[in-house]
């Protein structure tokens, strides 16, 4: 019987999901995205729901990448056209509001797999140009939504929601459970700890101190050089064998590293009331996430490890693979889909840096910024303003910053900012807050970087001052051998 390959995308998936800044609505977005093509525990995806509903025989689909956003699948003539003729309605039903392509080609010879699954991505390009037909807005009498504009549907806590809203919320807390327990690997999850707003993950300190307290980090994290590995499997003779294998362990392995980075921050915070991260995105090599800004360093470097040694440990990943991270850490009440976009464009810029140094096998790296200020400017006029760089400046001669920070030295080099260093540093400080002396040195340390900025000859005067009065303070935290690291030091001790 011919076979086909049936591929699917879901499109949009930054405006679905963060369109509100409520949290429980992005909960339930992520967990209905993410439920679509993967089940999570014992909860069936929708796909799998839509062939027990519509008895669509499973026994003749062999599944090839069942990630977030995206699947593959080979199929038989008759199961494939089924699918490609109902799944979309059933998938629109399910999940209102949604961006979805498809294609299905037909596969003659493993020869011709290979050459379809290259063009999979034209094809699916092909289809999202495709105007999409918009729902009308509704009619002038008709009660609406007063956040989205869309028709009302339901009345929930003295607000009016309109059908995608209502979705979301819907999923938000017994549905999107499975997605929490699968993402943090937690044997048993406490409903009462659930955070459902970003108010509840902020620290709360002993001392009430309101600016420590109001930051959260939104952490982006995406494997390095997998297009290479999946060209290079796809010149392989058995090629549609070897990309399931390869799929299928990337997904285990990204799914082991986050559960033991997420073990490691929950189990120091056991003790608070609320759990201190909530999941947004897990499919392939790609895991997004809203973390308490205090511990987002502790998990980024705990993952970055832990994907590294799980990679080298499956034979189907080669020897290994590496990842970046981007981590924007920003207010609780500022935009949320303002510091998404800033953690992905982070982690564009740490994989962009470590591939220059390494095109085949990048090392491991993240790039970090703190918003602070109400405005949002691209990436690097913030940067600019921020790190005090003039125009024309070489990285080398810009003394005070020095992003990305790499899991450890590339190439033994041991010219570069390390992310143990920034995180070692940082709890220096905090330990040694209470000690008056220390407090004293960190002011002249404050002053020290604003110098840097614009008066670099006063602050070598001033650095010659602290060495002699502050002389351990500055041993401690590496003043002169490592300033670069400096601004981002204090800013990860003031959230701490």
């Amino acid at each position: 019987m011919r076979k086909y390959l049936y591929a699917a995308s879901i499109q949009g998936i930054q405006q679905y999901i963060f369109q509100t800044n409520r949290l429980r609505e992005i909960i339930g977005a992520s967990a209905l995205l993410d439920n679509a093509f993967s089940g999570r525990g014992n909860a069936p995806s929708i796909f799998n729901q839509f062939c027990r509903d519509l008895d669509v025989n499973t026994s003749t689909i062999e599944v090839i990448t069942a990630a977030a956003a995206n699947f593959r699948c080979v199929v038989d003539d008759e199961v494939g056209k089924r699918i490609a003729r109902d799944f979309p309605k059933y998938l629109a039903e399910k999940v209102p509001g949604i961006q979805f392509s498809q294609v299905l080609v037909p596969i003659e010879g493993e020869n011709q797999f290979q050459q379809v699954y290259r063009q999979i991505h034209q094809l699916l390009q092909a289809q999202r140009n495709k105007s999409l037909i918009s729902p009308d807005p509704p009619f002038m009498g008709v009660l609406k939504s007063r956040r989205t504009g869309g028709a009302a549907i339901v009345r929930k806590k003295g607000e009016y929601l309109d059908l995608l809203t209502s979705a979301k919320l819907n999923f938000s807390s017994e549905d999107a459970l499975p997605f929490f327990e699968d993402f943090t690997g937690l044997p048993e999850v406490k409903k009462d700890r659930l955070p459902y707003s970003f108010k509840e993950l902020i620290k709360q300190t002993e001392d009430g101190d309101a600016e420590r307290m109001s930051w959260i980090a939104v952490v982006h994290a995406d494997g390095n050089s997998i297009g290479r590995r999946v060209i290079s499997l796809l010149a392989e003779r058995d090629a549609h064998e070897r990309l399931k294998k390869f799929s299928e362990a990337l997904a285990n392995a990204t799914k082991r590293a986050v559960n033991g980075a997420c073990r490691e921050v929950l189990d120091a915070t056991k003790e608070e009331k609320y759990y201190i991260l909530r999941p947004i995105i897990l499919g392939g090599d790609d895991i997004t996430l809203v973390i308490r800004a205090d511990k987002a360093l502790a998990f980024v470097k705990r993952y970055l490890e832990l994907f590294e040694q799980y990679t080298k440990e499956d034979p189907n990943l080669g020897n290994g693979l590496t990842a970046c991270a981007g981590v924007a850490f920003i207010k609780h009440k500022f935009p949320f889909h303002y510091g998404i976009d800033l953690a992905e464009k982070l982690t564009k810029e740490a994989k962009k840096a470590s591939k220059g140094l390494d095109e085949t096998s990048p090392p491991s790296s993240v790039s970090i910024f703190k918003v602070q200020s109400s405005y949002v400017e691209s990436l690097e006029e913030m940067r600019k303003r921020t790190y005090g760089i003039s125009e024309g400046l070489e990285k080398k001669e810009r003394p005070l910053y020095a992003d990305p920070y790499f899991l450890r030295q590339p190439n033994g080099q041991g010219k570069y900012a390390l992310l143990d260093d920034l995180m070692r540093h940082a709890q220096a400080l905090y330990e040694s807050r209470n000690k008056e002396e220390e407090q004293k040195a960190l002011s002249k340390l404050r002053q020290y970087i604003e110098l840097l900025k614009i008066q670099p000859e006063r602050a070598s005067m001033l650095l010659s001052r602290m060495k002699q009065v502050n002389g351990d303070f500055c041993k401690r935290l590496e003043v002169e051998n490592k300033p670069s690291i400096l601004y981002d030091v204090l800013s990860v001790y003031s959230m701490m």
